[in-house]
């Protein structure tokens, strides 16, 4: 029951406070997206923003965990990461030479941003724009200097597996393994969730920015932020992986979800990971309020149309449901309800 309040909470204060600046951060980027010169990187600004503007959308959801007065600040830097963190993961997966070097360098404005430094490094004129924004956004609240070991960790962790995955054609399997157990970030995870929580170690971005905007968050708590939203990343991108399995088989992509050797080893892996984060946002200061941002992102990815469809996704989002328990029930209501208004309003 704490969660669902928590939940209905963060949506009328996200009407209220956040869904304008997230429009009008939104409008910005296509703005500037819509001036970049060389046409690739024009069109894959533009179908970036098109295609994933809902994860920006989503993501800002996390802001609505900040103090009332740095609200906007909190949700212009989420917004601007997100963005940011969406146009890099097209551009890393680009063909290139070098592809682990090349889309580290690629990656440079977003990590630097993250860590505080003071000159943002690279050509991209958009990327540097979203980095400066994000940036100056965060120095706007009030614990950034307890957060910031954190945010940088986490921010590197993000584009370095996003860059080693696209290589992975190109440098194989056991690179992705080693670079992975390298960073001992969770002995109760496997490699494999570790891998996906690195991935997604960007919704842990956007949770210790919300928690920089409070100036009683330590240290110590940022580190608890950053241990609870890393499973919770991990649910996320597996989550993703499952729902999108077959059209990754067509197509020859290997997901993160791809690299189980079967259906019920990714079952296990969900049903894992969602543990894991509710037991540690239970752990966290306002704990319904993380609830439900877990939730919610659970709710939006099973209230998909077609999620479920084969026998192995319809399986493994069970075990999910199972653990999450009644913390998922009000949340996926409310989806299935927004994605029908959606539908109609369509029609």
């Amino acid at each position: 029951m704490g969660a669902s309040v928590a939940l209905a909470g963060s949506a009328v204060r996200y009407r209220r406070t956040v869904a304008a600046i997230v429009r009008a951060q939104i409008a910005r980027y296509e703005q500037a997206a819509a001036t970049i010169p060389d046409p690739g990187m024009h069109a894959l600004a533009v179908a970036k923003l098109d295609s994933e503007r809902c994860n920006a959308q989503a993501a800002a959801m996390v802001a609505t965990l900040a103090p009332a007065a740095l609200r906007p600040a909190a949700t212009r830097a989420i917004v601007a990461v997100e963005v940011a963190f969406d146009y890099l993961d097209g551009l890393t997966e680009q063909p290139l030479a070098e592809p682990l070097s090349e889309g580290l360098a690629i990656c440079e404005p977003f990590v630097a941003a993250l860590s505080g430094d003071a000159s943002i490094p690279g050509p991209d004129p958009y990327l540097r724009l979203l980095a400066l924004d994000a940036q100056a956004a965060i120095a706007e609240l009030p614990a950034r200097e307890a957060v910031a070991p954190a945010l940088a960790r986490c921010a590197a962790l993000g584009v370095e597996a996003q860059v080693r995955m696209h290589a992975l054609s190109a440098l194989g399997i056991e690179q992705l393994r080693d670079w992975t157990l390298a960073q001992r970030l969770d002995e109760q995870l496997g490699w494999r969730e570790q891998l996906a929580a690195c991935a997604c170690s960007v919704l842990a971005v956007h949770a210790l920015i919300a928690a920089a905007a409070d100036a009683s968050t330590t240290p110590e708590l940022a580190e608890a932020i950053e241990a609870a939203y890393l499973p919770a990343g991990a649910m996320m991108t597996l989550l993703d992986g499952l729902l999108d399995r077959d059209e990754d088989a067509r197509s020859g992509r290997l997901s993160y979800a791809g690299l189980y050797e079967a259906p019920q080893q990714l079952g296990a892996a969900l049903a894992l990971t969602a543990g894991l984060a509710r037991s540690r946002c239970a752990g966290l200061p306002h704990p319904g309020g993380h609830a439900s941002v877990l939730a919610g992102a659970v709710a939006y990815w099973i209230s998909m149309p077609g999620a479920g469809r084969s026998r192995e996704a319809a399986a493994a989002i069970s075990g999910l449901r199972r653990e999450l328990g009644a913390l998922i029930l009000l949340p996926l209501l409310s989806m299935r309800a927004w994605r029908a208004l959606r539908s109609q309003r369509r029609h």
